[in-house]
């Protein structure tokens, strides 16, 4: 803690990564739901020990530590109650199941919006309409959510210590070329370019960027792969509406799964240089249908980039 009072955490990776994997969940949610996108994470990074808590993982995905029934899903666990005087006993409790943390983030904001039995307005101080300031809305928390006196205190410290303001703000995505496609990064330079490379066929294109940089869907679609290869590293595959299939490579992170319906723009991962890659970057595939055979490949830059 520092003089002021306030509460100062040193940079984890393993928060870091946490945070990317909940983060544009939140975004989605506060921007619907006029609420703080920071306050929900620093909140669940505080309740969930980053993810980590058995409630938190999959297939709970309960991040508040909520209580009850959700659309007919509940699992029991241990937990600790005080008997009104500061006495701790322990028992059993049933805890809401949830599909994904965006179905988490979804039902804690009706929470937060809609607030509890006989009081409608109980956190109506955290609503941006009421709350000008993230700070309003987690001094609002405390004691109200949480008893814990230095409650906002440990938000506000991981608020600032990892940026989650960002999450508060709309997110400005690549523009989109005239063939429909977006671009799946932000921020880039080509290094390498679909075709013959040095006496071998390149497949896709490769485009430079800082470790972390956000990668975007290029088109709407079904994710088909998500894994780790030994060249491509961490990867997914995306097959879109028309049948064309998309791939991006060497992931230091992917935040989607088999099966998962993606939009286009959504965030499906951040870069990195993982499997057989000599620096942060990229690797984009695009095929004519979900072979992924060599014949099938198309040069990306040839839709990517079309005015």
């Amino acid at each position: 803690m520092t003089q002021d009072g306030s509460i100062h955490f040193e940079k984890d990776e393993s928060v870091d990564h946490f945070i990317r994997k909940i983060g544009e969940s939140a975004r989605k949610i506060g921007k619907e739901k006029e609420l703080y996108a920071s306050v929900m994470i620093a909140q669940a990074i505080l309740e969930s020990a980053s993810g980590k808590s058995q409630l938190a993982q999959e297939p709970n995905y309960n991040l508040f530590g909520i209580k009850g029934t959700h659309n007919g899903k509940s699992v029991s666990m241990a937990t600790q109650e005080d008997l009104g005087n500061g006495t701790l006993y322990a028992t059993q409790a049933g805890f809401r199941v949830y599909e994904n943390y965006e179905d988490c983030f979804n039902d804690y904001a009706t929470l937060l919006k809609e607030g509890i039995t006989g009081d409608s307005n109980y956190y109506a101080g955290v609503w941006k309409s009421n709350a000008k300031t993230y700070q309003e809305a987690t001094k609002y928390l405390t004691g109200r959510y949480a008893t814990d006196t230095q409650y906002d205190r440990k938000l506000n410290g991981l608020i600032e210590t990892y940026d989650l303001t960002d999450y508060d703000k709309d997110l400005q995505g690549p523009i989109i070329s005239s063939s429909g496609y977006k671009t799946p990064l932000q921020n880039h330079t080509i290094s390498s370019v679909f075709g013959n490379r040095n006496g071998e066929f390149h497949r896709g294109l490769d485009m430079v960027a800082a470790q972390s940089e956000r990668i975007y869907a290029v088109k709407s679609g079904r994710v088909i792969k998500a894994e780790f290869h030994t060249s491509w590293g961490n990867y997914v595959v995306i097959q879109h509406e028309d049948g064309t299939t998309a791939l991006y490579a060497h992931q230091q992170q992917s935040i989607v799964k088999v099966g998962d319906t993606v939009s286009q723009s959504q965030i499906i991962g951040y870069v990195g240089s993982t499997g057989n890659s000599t620096g942060s970057h990229l690797h984009f595939e695009l095929c004519m249908d979900n072979s992924l055979s060599q014949g099938m490949l198309v040069d990306p830059q040839s839709v990517l980039f079309e005015n």
